[in-house]
């Protein structure tokens, strides 16, 4: 077992039983190359939890990691309690109980490395990674298309 996944295990039932008198089933934890806009990410069907490999090698694992488990314990918490599990006051009270933030820290922005254009509108906007599908503004969307996806082909920006 990795020893990042092995350390959030720990820390989780050392939050579960300090905070919420291990109420909260132990969800598998794996790790995420892809997740570039967040800490982490909890699935309630399947009962996951995901940490972002690029946020805390950035950030750093040790100085961020009970952070994040902390705070997706809150969404598995209220989720388990039969509560709703967005930023709402009480879980953002129970954040600040445990001790957890409830925003992660920014991430370095990529570069923009394509540009699409909208085929209604021909407003442009930018994207870290390639379209695998049509695309178009989202206005345009909602007024010609009943807010489905129009057909057009990517422009690609050099």
């Amino acid at each position: 077992m990795d020893r990042r996944i092995a350390d959030a295990a720990t820390m989780f039932e050392a939050i579960n039983e300090e905070y919420f008198q291990s109420c909260i089933p132990l969800p598998r934890i794996r790790l995420s190359s892809r997740m570039t806009n967040n800490a982490g990410m909890v699935s309630f069907k399947p009962w996951e939890m995901a940490l972002s490999i690029p946020y805390h090698d950035y950030h750093g694992w040790d100085e961020e990691l009970w952070d994040t488990v902390g705070h997706e314990m809150v969404h598995l918490y209220l989720w388990t309690m039969h509560r709703p599990t967005w930023h709402t006051k009480e879980f953002k009270e129970i954040c600040a109980r445990i001790g957890s933030t409830v925003w992660a820290k920014p991430l370095p922005r990529l570069s923009r490395l394509y540009e699409y254009i909208c085929p209604a509108c021909t407003s442009r906007y930018f994207y870290q990674r390639r379209s695998g599908y049509a695309t178009a503004c989202g206005q345009c969307c909602r007024v010609h298309n009943n807010g489905r996806i129009l057909l057009a082909n990517p422009y690609f920006s050099s």
